[in-house]
């Protein structure tokens, strides 16, 4: 049975939680911040999965010494990096949601990349781009009202950046939310590799024009809905060299749109209009 604890002296409130077997959850090591409710809701989700976790992480260990793995073992944590398997058993917490956090740092790794358009949509959600509206849906009375690649979100070059996504979120009547939002790419979008253009920056707005910030939690009112404009990786490659051939395929899936078409890799206007009318007749590139 665990054992709850205490201790109010030093700079804040220290919460242990012993869960037998050695394993104690100190608040101040495992969630070292201010706000009390936070750090032990946290502290109690890593008592909580700290015995299964530090007895596979234990088991792994032993199989792979094993098999003959005699280098050391990381793994990857929340925020992206990596830790050590020991830290590892003692904080399980800082494990949760690090395939998300992966996703991310593989989509901008895949964002700019020499011989190969970047992949779209993988930053967000949960690093794919195949999360359904309906799991989110069905879990509380929201709405997703739009959800779809963000044309030109991609930085022009050689090789294209892979597209951010275009999100529309709102309640359903008789409803308002609270969005806590973790964006990032707001004022320093991916910047471009030998000539390729900058992908664009993380936008977020109510859809009545409000701007909303892009850290924190934010209350939306009854019937509002927020917009939210995901950022696109950059370009590689001067955008001049890019394949002709790759340009009318970007205009006519609308990856692209006209005016880039026309102002950044030199389509005419007539070459637009056709490739424009062969797309709406369902012709393939």
């Amino acid at each position: 049975m665990a054992r709850l604890g205490v201790d109010i002296g030093g700079t804040f409130t220290d919460v242990v939680l012993d869960t037998g077997a050695g394993m104690v959850s100190r608040s101040s090591r495992v969630s070292p911040q201010m706000r009390e409710y936070e750090r032990f809701n946290t502290t109690i989700a890593n008592a909580y999965i700290k015995p299964p976790r530090a007895s596979y992480l234990g088991r792994l260990e032993n199989r792979l010494a094993r098999e003959g793995a005699d280098c050391p073992i990381y793994l990857m944590h929340s925020g992206g990096g990596i830790m050590a398997l020991e830290a590892a058993a003692e904080f399980p917490v800082r494990l949760v949601e690090s395939g998300p956090a992966g996703g991310a740092i593989f989509a901008a790794d895949l964002a700019v990349r020499p011989g190969l358009d970047g992949m779209n949509a993988t930053a967000f959600p949960w690093g794919v781009m195949t999360m359904p509206v309906e799991a989110t849906e069905q879990v509380g009375p929201v709405i997703i009202w739009r959800k779809e690649l963000r044309p030109d979100s991609g930085g022009a070059g050689q090789y294209r950046g892979g597209l951010g996504q275009v999100m529309e979120v709102g309640a359903r009547a008789g409803h308002e939310f609270d969005i806590s939002a973790m964006l990032d790419r707001v004022d320093h979008p991916a910047r471009g590799r030998r000539g390729g253009q900058q992908g664009a920056p993380t936008r977020i707005a109510r859809d009545d024009g409000t701007p909303m910030r892009s850290k924190g939690r934010q209350s939306v009112p009854h019937g509002a809905c927020v917009q939210m404009a995901f950022p696109g990786g950059a370009g590689y490659g001067v955008p001049g060299t890019r394949a002709p051939e790759a340009v009318r395929r970007d205009l006519a899936l609308g990856y692209i749109t006209a005016e880039v078409a026309r102002e950044v890799y030199g389509l005419s206007p007539e070459e637009i209009e056709k490739i424009e009318a062969s797309a709406r007749r369902g012709e393939s590139f």
